[in-house]
């Protein structure tokens, strides 16, 4: 079964604990995290595994440093220290800007989430490279299926 596997909070160790869990999966997984240190341990680990950075829209933070970190995620400042496979973003946060047309050039995948309509689904199918969804039944009505 094929795996996404998302890395959450700021512990530290979860690249390692994630890494020990799955190094002997059979099957083909990524792991993505907001934290782009996380990405960076586990590209240290396991450089084979397709990695991805997920961005959240700076808008949508209240506290001064999280609207900062969130700031920089969307223009890409840290795919430099990430290097990341893909990235995945918010339909909101995917306008044609610089960082997103770099992604495109460095052959950096373009992922939309969280794809939940038909709608959103045809919009995200014209812009990106991909998607992460909910309830895959509801959208089988959508263009790009």
């Amino acid at each position: 079964v094929p795996l996404l596997i998302q890395m959450k909070g700021t512990n530290a160790a979860i690249a390692e604990e994630v890494y020990n869990i799955m190094k002997n999966y059979e099957g083909v997984y990524a792991v993505e995290s907001f934290d782009p240190r996380h990405i960076r341990r586990y590209s240290k680990l396991s450089p084979q595994t397709a990695r991805g950075v997920l961005v959240n829209p700076h808008s949508e933070s209240d506290k001064v440093l999280e609207k900062a970190f969130a700031y920089l995620s969307e223009r890409m400042v840290f795919n430099f220290y990430t290097r990341p496979d893909f990235v995945a973003m918010k339909q909101s946060s995917f306008v044609k800007n610089f960082p997103v047309r770099l992604c495109s050039l460095l052959g950096i995948k373009k992922i939309v989430w969280t794809v939940r309509t038909v709608e959103e689904l045809d919009a995200a199918g014209k812009a990106c490279d991909g998607f992460i969804c909910e309830n895959l039944d509801d959208l089988t009505n959508s263009k790009v299926c």
